[in-house]
């Protein structure tokens, strides 16, 4: 499997990069999509400064997140299309290029 953490400015940056890891909805909006070579994980918050508690539990300190747009993409090397992805996600690769949040 081939593990990559991506950021960018907003969603549409991403959504713009990798129309094959999109779909529509229900309700007829644009989703990300799973499938049966790769999973997603996106819009997931990435704490940057945890936030600090006092010795009750009270938030002293609130976290700071990341502002950045993220996506989790487990991809498996015999996608149709990998070639396509990785090279597509070069400009958003995060280092290091493991995700944040691993899949399960």
């Amino acid at each position: 499997m081939i593990d990559l953490f991506l950021q960018a400015a907003d969603e549409a940056a991403l959504a713009a990069a990798f129309p094959m890891l999109r779909g529509v909805g229900h309700d007829g909006v644009a989703v990300w999509t799973a499938g049966p070579h790769h999973a997603v994980d996106a819009g997931v918050p990435i704490v940057t400064r945890p936030a600090v508690l006092d010795a009750g539990g009270a938030v002293t300190t609130p976290a700071v997140l990341d502002p950045r747009f993220s996506l989790n993409l487990r991809l498996d090397p015999a996608h149709p299309a990998v070639d396509v992805i990785v090279a597509a996600a070069r400009p958003f690769a995060v280092d290091p290029l493991h995700p944040r949040r691993v899949f399960a």
